[in-house]
């Protein structure tokens, strides 16, 4: 539903905005849902929101798995990297909560980020940024 609506949206040329709420701020009785947050939380989330760009394509896979933020499709999750609670840290950090690695690609883009930009938001988050790994994103970061 909500990829019809920004769709007819971008078609008369508005912007739509992507505002994040954390979970615990909108939950009752185990169901998690906007309607159930109180109006500051709302009003906080809105004051927070930002506008979507045209996808960038400035992030990509090889750099999500460059920056141990995405995994190989049918890996199995490695708790030693912790690729999840690194992704779901940024994604804290950057107000769009946390999601899985294709997700992230998509929001990255979505909202205008370079490679180094994503590498100055991850030191910003206390995230270490991986050395001597596959050539996609170190350098970029340097």
């Amino acid at each position: 539903m909500r990829a019809a609506v920004d769709a007819l949206l971008r078609a008369d040329g508005l912007d739509c905005a992507h505002a994040f709420m954390p979970a615990r701020l909108c939950e009752r009785a185990g169901a998690v849902g906007v309607e159930f947050a109180s109006p500051d939380a709302v009003r906080e989330a809105l004051a927070g929101a930002r506008p979507r760009r045209a996808n960038s394509g400035h992030c990509t896979l090889e750099l999500l798995l460059a920056l141990r933020l995405a995994g190989q499709h049918g890996e199995a999750p490695d708790r030693a990297t912790g690729v999840g609670s690194r992704r779901n840290a940024l994604g804290a950090a950057l107000g769009i909560g946390g999601c899985d690695g294709r997700t992230l690609l998509r929001h990255l883009n979505d909202f205008g980020y370079t490679a180094e930009r994503l590498c100055a938001e991850m030191q910003a988050a206390g995230l270490e940024l991986p050395t001597g790994t596959v050539d996609a994103a170190p350098a970029d970061c340097g």
